[in-house]
């Protein structure tokens, strides 16, 4: 591949020195044969024109971009103008200088046409791959296969469509019910655990009204005894008993119980301070708490056996595998329910126990007039072991869910502090 340039206004012819070796030595040696009378200048010049004629017509003025096997050989570059002009003063001038920029040039020619070649690979194969995928998707759709899924969705979604709406319908009161409960629970812990502290008195009366409105509304709805009989431990359900009854009646009262934990706690809230104390409202709060997670995980046993037990046929066999279901159950609750037990017997056991995580602070030994975790002034203030003093109700906010003191790192205390803020969990108790 060869590449003409022409530079103005002098007009220089290179030729590829090792291209044109062989032929410039043969007419160097034609040139020697002839008769020399114009000196040593007149034969090169000599040899120059008889070489012109008998180099290719490719090759003069030209470059040849891209050597694969040679090194970087010379260049002769010729003045041709100076050549023609002068015959003895002047004569030409010769120069020879190593060929870099030309395999510089042919370098970077090279790399942009492999770039180039490399591009137009890629974007073809990326055409031809989603070529392929689109032609793999409509074979697809028209298979056989295919259709007579769609075929077979169509006649049968329809009437699942019915048979949902119909469950709908049916249990439209059921889940209203359910909704209403769990939203009304919400309202009644979130409005008590932002005005605790402060004793919004209205907010805590907006708790005492939601447990009201729901028991009015589920009264209202199901009966009074849809509640207060399965709170006593004992079935409302009458036959026959299915799964999704036992269910809502299981949700129901869960979340009525969880209503009453919160009004309890609201209403120690409501008590004044010289009554009950920072510390023993806490550990009041978490006695509670746990008392309704015990009363809650024993609470649906009876809705379950009873579901277990019972059988549309009465045959012996049924009869023999509905009691078995029901030991199962059972034993799977006494196997689970140590846990619980064993956190509300703690629970209890600790609640007249007002155990401090530190000792009175007396006069003038605080360092500062103001407890570093709230930045207020001492309220109640409580020196800890590492000798740090803070608030007694802002440490205990911290060691809910820290040991340590938040200044130094020391360990302060390794009790449960779970549920000591108040909180009331959000999990229902399905089984």
């Amino acid at each position: 591949m060869g590449e003409e340039r022409v530079t103005q206004p002098q007009s220089t012819t290179i030729w590829h020195g090792a291209s044109l070796r062989d032929s410039f030595l043969t007419v160097v040696q034609n040139a020697g044969s002839q008769e020399m009378r114009n000196g040593l200048v007149e034969d090169f010049r000599t040899a120059l024109d008889m070489l012109a004629q008998a180099a290719p017509a490719s090759s003069i003025s030209s470059i040849e971009a891209e050597s694969r096997n040679d090194r970087a050989d010379t260049v002769i570059v010729v003045d041709e103008d100076s050549a023609s002009s002068t015959s003895s003063s002047s004569g030409t001038r010769q120069r020879l200088t190593p060929n870099v920029n030309a395999n510089l040039l042919g370098r970077s020619i090279t790399d942009a046409a492999d770039n180039s070649d490399y591009s137009s690979t890629n974007d073809g194969t990326a055409n031809t791959n989603l070529q392929r995928e689109l032609s793999r998707l409509r074979a697809l759709a028209q298979s056989v296969e295919l259709q007579r899924f769609w075929v077979l969705l169509l006649n049968v979604l329809p009437f699942f469509v019915i048979l949902f709406l119909k469950a709908v319908v049916e249990g439209f009161f059921s889940l209203l019910s359910l909704l209403t409960a769990f939203f009304l629970f919400h309202i009644a812990n979130s409005t008590f655990m932002a005005s605790r502290r402060e004793k919004r008195y209205f907010h805590l009366l907006q708790s005492f009204t939601s447990s009201v409105f729901f028991f009015n509304f589920q009264s209202l709805f199901y009966g009074l005894d849809s509640i207060y009989i399965p709170m006593a431990f004992m079935s409302r359900l009458t036959n026959p008993i299915t799964f999704f009854a036992t269910l809502h009646v299981v949700l129901v009262v869960d979340f009525a119980v969880k209503i009453i934990t919160v009004a309890l706690k609201a209403g120690l809230t409501v008590l004044p301070t010289k009554f009950i104390g920072n510390r023993r409202l806490r550990r009041l709060f978490q006695w509670i708490e746990y008392t309704s997670q015990f009363y809650r995980y024993i609470l649906p046993i009876p809705q379950w056996i009873r579901y277990l037990s019972y059988s549309f046929f009465s045959t012996p066999l049924t009869h023999f595998g509905d009691h078995f279901f029901a030991v199962l159950y059972v034993i799977y609750k006494a196997c689970l329910i140590q846990v619980i037990g064993k956190r509300w017997f703690e629970s209890t056991r600790r609640i007249f126990r007002l155990t401090s995580v530190g000792s009175k602070v007396s006069v003038g030994e605080e360092d500062s007039v103001q407890c570093t975790i709230c930045f207020n002034d001492f309220c109640n203030p409580i020196k800890l072991s590492c000798g740090h003093i803070f608030c007694e109700e802002c440490i205990g906010t911290w060691l809910d869910n820290e040991h340590t003191c938040p200044m130094c790192r020391a360990t302060v205390a390794q009790e449960d502090n779970m549920w000591k803020n108040g909180n009331t969990t959000y999990s229902p108790q399905l089984c």
